[in-house]
C-alpha cells in the first residue's frame, strides 16, 4: 500500500513539472501590430521562408520592437499559432550601450567614452 501511494505521488510531481517545450527564434522584425498583438519576425536561418507571425500579447517585453529591430524571442508553437513569451529587441540593447559610451565587439564590450 506505501509503494502505490509514493508511485502515485512520485507521478503527481514529474507530471507537474511539466512545460512545453519552448523554441527560438532570432532574426529582423518586418512589421509589429501593435493592435492585433503579432509580430512578423524574418527568421536568420531561414530568410527565404515566409515571414513568421508570432502572438505577442502576453510576452515579456522589454522595448517595443519596430520594423528593422534585430529580435530574439522565445515561443511556444501550437499548431499554427506561435506564441511568443519573451521578446528581447538586440538593437534596443545595443543602442542603450552606445549612449553610456559601450559598444560591443568580438572581444566584447569596450568602453569608447
Amino acid at each position: 500500500m506505501k509503494i502505490i501511494g509514493l508511485t502515485l505521488m512520485i507521478m503527481i510531481f514529474l507530471v507537474s513539472c511539466y512545460r512545453p517545450s519552448q523554441k527560438v527564434i532570432q532574426g529582423r522584425c518586418v512589421e509589429n501590430d501593435k493592435n492585433r498583438h503579432i509580430c512578423f519576425i524574418d527568421d536568420e536561418t531561414t530568410p527565404q521562408k515566409e515571414r513568421i507571425p508570432i502572438e505577442t500579447e502576453f510576452a515579456t517585453m522589454g522595448q517595443e520592437p519596430v520594423a528593422g529591430d534585430w529580435l530574439r524571442i522565445s515561443y511556444t508553437a501550437k499548431g499554427e499559432t506561435n506564441k511568443a513569451l519573451r521578446i528581447m529587441n538586440l538593437s534596443a540593447q545595443k543602442r542603450l550601450l552606445l549612449d553610456v559610451g559601450i559598444q560591443l565587439t568580438d572581444n566584447g564590450p569596450q568602453r569608447i567614452r
